[in-house]
């Protein structure tokens, strides 16, 4: 497959040349470096407004929101 061939080619590196600095995780843009490096920080911008619960990644606060509709 295409990702086996730029895997053994090395050329993974050149597709995420954005690295963590914290655990050396690699990323293709920034803006994923960014959100990945808010798991390290502890920062948790993203607050439920229903009961003020707050997570650090957006898609934990749309799966704990299920809980106040009782899904």
């Amino acid at each position: 497959s295409l990702k086996e061939q730029s895997t053994q080619t090395g050329d993974e590196e050149a597709e995420k040349p954005h690295g963590c600095a914290e655990c050396g995780k690699k990323f293709a843009r920034t803006a994923a470096l960014s959100k990945h490096r808010r798991l390290h920080g502890g920062e948790k911008p993203h607050e439920c407004p229903e009961c003020g619960k707050k997570f650090g990644v957006r898609s934990n606060l749309v799966k704990h929101r299920r809980t106040h509709l009782g899904e």
